[in-house]
Protein backbone atom coordinates (compact mmCIF):
# COMPACT_ATOMS: atom_id res chain seq x y z
CA UNK A 1 0.00 0.00 0.00
CA UNK A 2 3.02 2.38 -0.48
CA UNK A 3 1.33 4.33 -3.16
CA UNK A 4 -1.54 5.64 -0.90
CA UNK A 5 1.77 7.35 0.95
CA UNK A 6 1.54 9.98 -1.90
CA UNK A 7 0.68 12.83 -1.00
CA UNK A 8 -2.15 13.59 -3.84
CA UNK A 9 -3.41 9.99 -3.44
CA UNK A 10 -3.54 10.89 0.71
CA UNK A 11 -5.41 14.36 -0.10
CA UNK A 12 -8.40 12.43 -2.07
CA UNK A 13 -8.73 9.41 0.55
CA UNK A 14 -9.09 12.20 3.17
CA UNK A 15 -11.36 14.46 0.91
CA UNK A 16 -13.43 11.19 0.37
CA UNK A 17 -13.93 11.12 3.89
CA UNK A 18 -14.64 14.32 4.70
CA UNK A 19 -16.91 14.33 2.24
CA UNK A 20 -19.08 11.79 4.02
CA UNK A 21 -18.26 8.80 2.15
CA UNK A 22 -17.51 5.49 3.53
CA UNK A 23 -14.13 4.40 3.15
CA UNK A 24 -13.18 0.47 3.07
CA UNK A 25 -10.51 -1.82 2.24
CA UNK A 26 -10.65 -3.79 -1.01
CA UNK A 27 -8.05 -6.97 -1.05
CA UNK A 28 -6.99 -8.44 -3.94
CA UNK A 29 -5.73 -12.25 -4.61
CA UNK A 30 -1.99 -10.95 -4.60
CA UNK A 31 -2.20 -10.19 -0.33
CA UNK A 32 -2.66 -13.98 -0.61
CA UNK A 33 -4.76 -14.62 2.87
CA UNK A 34 -4.85 -18.29 2.33
CA UNK A 35 -2.01 -18.88 2.65
CA UNK A 36 -2.04 -17.03 6.04
CA UNK A 37 -2.59 -18.73 9.79
CA UNK A 38 -5.90 -16.68 11.17
CA UNK A 39 -3.86 -14.65 13.40
CA UNK A 40 -1.70 -13.58 10.60
CA UNK A 41 -4.71 -12.85 8.58
CA UNK A 42 -5.90 -10.49 11.41
CA UNK A 43 -2.98 -8.97 11.78
CA UNK A 44 -2.34 -8.23 8.35
CA UNK A 45 -6.04 -6.19 8.03
CA UNK A 46 -5.52 -4.69 11.07
CA UNK A 47 -2.35 -3.09 9.72
CA UNK A 48 -3.93 -2.47 5.99
CA UNK A 49 -6.69 -0.51 7.45
CA UNK A 50 -4.56 1.08 10.17
CA UNK A 51 -2.88 2.91 7.99
CA UNK A 52 -6.01 4.11 6.32
CA UNK A 53 -7.25 4.96 9.44
CA UNK A 54 -4.57 7.24 10.11
CA UNK A 55 -5.21 9.07 6.90
CA UNK A 56 -8.66 9.70 7.19
CA UNK A 57 -8.76 9.73 11.18
CA UNK A 58 -11.60 7.74 11.12
CA UNK A 59 -12.50 3.89 11.32
CA UNK A 60 -12.06 2.12 8.24
CA UNK A 61 -14.72 -1.32 8.96
CA UNK A 62 -15.38 -2.80 5.63
CA UNK A 63 -13.44 -5.01 3.92
CA UNK A 64 -14.04 -6.57 0.42
CA UNK A 65 -12.21 -10.05 -0.43
CA UNK A 66 -12.10 -11.96 -3.60
CA UNK A 67 -15.22 -13.47 -4.37
CA UNK A 68 -13.57 -17.09 -3.64
CA UNK A 69 -12.75 -15.96 -0.39
CA UNK A 70 -16.81 -15.72 0.52
CA UNK A 71 -17.68 -19.31 1.13
CA UNK A 72 -14.23 -18.77 3.20
CA UNK A 73 -15.09 -19.20 6.76
CA UNK A 74 -11.52 -19.16 8.07
CA UNK A 75 -10.28 -16.11 6.43
CA UNK A 76 -14.20 -14.68 7.18
CA UNK A 77 -13.85 -15.44 10.33
CA UNK A 78 -10.47 -13.83 11.35
CA UNK A 79 -11.45 -10.87 9.83
CA UNK A 80 -14.40 -10.51 11.91
CA UNK A 81 -12.11 -10.85 14.45
CA UNK A 82 -9.95 -7.73 13.59
CA UNK A 83 -13.50 -6.22 13.89
CA UNK A 84 -13.89 -5.94 10.59
CA UNK A 85 -17.31 -6.17 8.05
CA UNK A 86 -16.57 -8.27 4.93
CA UNK A 87 -18.89 -6.70 2.12
CA UNK A 88 -19.40 -8.17 -0.86
CA UNK A 89 -22.08 -6.82 -4.27
CA UNK A 90 -25.12 -8.35 -5.22
CA UNK A 91 -25.32 -6.16 -7.89
CA UNK A 92 -22.61 -6.27 -10.56
CA UNK A 93 -22.16 -3.48 -13.26
CA UNK A 94 -20.21 -5.31 -15.03
CA UNK A 95 -18.47 -1.83 -15.86
CA UNK A 96 -15.09 -3.52 -16.73
CA UNK A 97 -16.58 -5.45 -19.77
CA UNK A 98 -19.12 -2.68 -20.48
CA UNK A 99 -18.01 -0.13 -22.91
CA UNK A 100 -21.10 2.35 -23.08
CA UNK A 101 -22.99 3.63 -20.40
CA UNK A 102 -26.05 2.60 -22.13
CA UNK A 103 -24.61 -1.19 -21.32
CA UNK A 104 -23.52 -0.15 -17.73
CA UNK A 105 -27.50 1.52 -17.15
CA UNK A 106 -28.63 -2.00 -18.48
CA UNK A 107 -26.85 -4.00 -16.07
CA UNK A 108 -29.08 -2.46 -12.94
CA UNK A 109 -32.27 -2.13 -14.94
CA UNK A 110 -32.57 -4.61 -16.21
CA UNK A 111 -32.48 -7.22 -13.26
CA UNK A 112 -34.64 -4.08 -10.85
CA UNK A 113 -36.59 -4.33 -13.75
CA UNK A 114 -37.41 -7.88 -12.76
CA UNK A 115 -39.01 -7.70 -9.60
CA UNK A 116 -41.17 -4.98 -7.54
CA UNK A 117 -40.10 -1.70 -6.79
CA UNK A 118 -38.00 -1.25 -3.88
CA UNK A 119 -37.79 -5.65 -3.65
CA UNK A 120 -35.10 -6.00 -2.25
CA UNK A 121 -31.96 -4.34 -0.64
CA UNK A 122 -28.47 -4.43 -2.78
CA UNK A 123 -24.91 -3.45 -2.73
CA UNK A 124 -23.52 -2.39 -6.09
CA UNK A 125 -20.30 -1.43 -7.58
CA UNK A 126 -18.64 0.49 -9.82
CA UNK A 127 -14.87 1.40 -10.93
CA UNK A 128 -13.61 5.04 -10.98
CA UNK A 129 -11.63 3.95 -13.78
CA UNK A 130 -13.87 3.35 -16.11
CA UNK A 131 -14.98 6.35 -17.60
CA UNK A 132 -18.17 5.85 -19.41
CA UNK A 133 -19.62 3.82 -15.90
CA UNK A 134 -18.67 6.91 -13.89
CA UNK A 135 -20.55 9.10 -16.68
CA UNK A 136 -23.31 6.96 -16.45
CA UNK A 137 -23.96 7.00 -12.30
CA UNK A 138 -26.32 10.03 -12.33
CA UNK A 139 -28.33 8.24 -14.42
CA UNK A 140 -28.40 5.25 -12.40
CA UNK A 141 -28.30 6.59 -9.59
CA UNK A 142 -31.78 8.53 -10.88
CA UNK A 143 -33.57 5.18 -11.78
CA UNK A 144 -32.76 3.49 -8.87
CA UNK A 145 -34.87 6.25 -6.63
CA UNK A 146 -37.51 6.22 -9.51
CA UNK A 147 -37.92 2.05 -7.97
CA UNK A 148 -38.76 3.61 -4.93
CA UNK A 149 -35.34 2.93 -2.92
CA UNK A 150 -33.61 5.04 -0.71
CA UNK A 151 -29.97 5.95 -1.77
CA UNK A 152 -27.76 5.36 1.63
CA UNK A 153 -24.15 4.56 2.83
CA UNK A 154 -23.36 1.32 3.36
CA UNK A 155 -22.80 1.91 7.40
CA UNK A 156 -26.89 3.17 7.13
CA UNK A 157 -27.64 0.04 4.37
CA UNK A 158 -26.31 -2.85 7.01
CA UNK A 159 -27.81 -0.59 10.18
CA UNK A 160 -24.27 0.16 11.62
CA UNK A 161 -25.87 4.33 11.24
CA UNK A 162 -29.59 5.53 11.65
CA UNK A 163 -31.16 6.08 8.40
CA UNK A 164 -30.82 9.91 7.84
CA UNK A 165 -34.06 11.94 7.92
CA UNK A 166 -35.91 12.30 5.00
CA UNK A 167 -35.04 15.78 3.87
CA UNK A 168 -31.14 14.18 3.68
CA UNK A 169 -32.24 11.39 1.55
CA UNK A 170 -30.43 10.83 -1.71
CA UNK A 171 -33.01 12.37 -4.48
CA UNK A 172 -32.52 12.69 -8.51
CA UNK A 173 -33.28 14.87 -11.04
CA UNK A 174 -34.92 11.90 -12.89
CA UNK A 175 -33.07 12.61 -16.07
CA UNK A 176 -33.06 9.73 -18.02
CA UNK A 177 -30.77 7.84 -20.25
CA UNK A 178 -32.43 5.21 -22.96
CA UNK A 179 -30.97 1.70 -23.09
CA UNK A 180 -32.56 -1.68 -23.14
CA UNK A 181 -33.99 -1.91 -19.96
CA UNK A 182 -36.02 1.33 -21.08
CA UNK A 183 -35.94 4.66 -20.93
CA UNK A 184 -36.29 5.77 -17.32
CA UNK A 185 -38.99 7.73 -15.98
CA UNK A 186 -38.35 11.57 -15.99
CA UNK A 187 -40.97 12.09 -13.30
CA UNK A 188 -39.14 11.68 -9.51
CA UNK A 189 -40.81 9.24 -7.34
CA UNK A 190 -41.76 11.86 -4.30
CA UNK A 191 -43.08 8.30 -2.44
CA UNK A 192 -40.52 8.00 0.47
CA UNK A 193 -41.43 7.63 3.83
CA UNK A 194 -39.50 9.07 6.99
CA UNK A 195 -37.34 6.53 9.18
CA UNK A 196 -34.77 7.68 11.75
CA UNK A 197 -34.01 4.42 14.00
CA UNK A 198 -31.95 1.07 13.48
CA UNK A 199 -35.30 -0.51 14.58
CA UNK A 200 -37.20 1.21 11.22
CA UNK A 201 -34.18 0.43 8.40
CA UNK A 202 -33.64 -3.05 9.74
CA UNK A 203 -37.33 -3.53 9.29
CA UNK A 204 -37.81 -1.79 5.83
CA UNK A 205 -34.22 -2.89 4.85
CA UNK A 206 -35.28 -3.83 1.33
CA UNK A 207 -35.81 0.01 0.36
CA UNK A 208 -32.34 0.96 1.07
CA UNK A 209 -28.92 0.76 -1.50
CA UNK A 210 -25.35 1.16 -0.93
CA UNK A 211 -23.24 2.36 -4.23
CA UNK A 212 -19.95 1.37 -3.99
CA UNK A 213 -17.12 2.71 -6.51
CA UNK A 214 -13.70 1.04 -6.45
CA UNK A 215 -10.51 3.23 -6.83
CA UNK A 216 -7.69 2.64 -8.59
CA UNK A 217 -5.72 2.54 -5.43
CA UNK A 218 -7.54 -0.40 -3.62
CA UNK A 219 -9.27 1.67 -1.78
CA UNK A 220 -13.43 1.14 -1.56
CA UNK A 221 -15.44 4.40 -1.98
CA UNK A 222 -19.07 4.06 -0.72
CA UNK A 223 -21.54 6.79 -1.58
Amino acid sequence: MQYIQVPEVKEKIKNMSRNGHNVGLSIDEKTNLKAMSSEDIKKTIERLTGTLEKIIDGEVIFIRVPYDYINDNRIIEAIEAAGKIVTVQNLESYDTQNTSQEAIVDAFTLPLDMQSDAGASFISIQHSAERESVKATDHIIDYIITKKYNLVTLKTCVGKDPLPSSGALATGDGQGIKGKGGKMRKKQDENHNSHNSIDDLIGISARYVAVCFVTLFSVMLFI
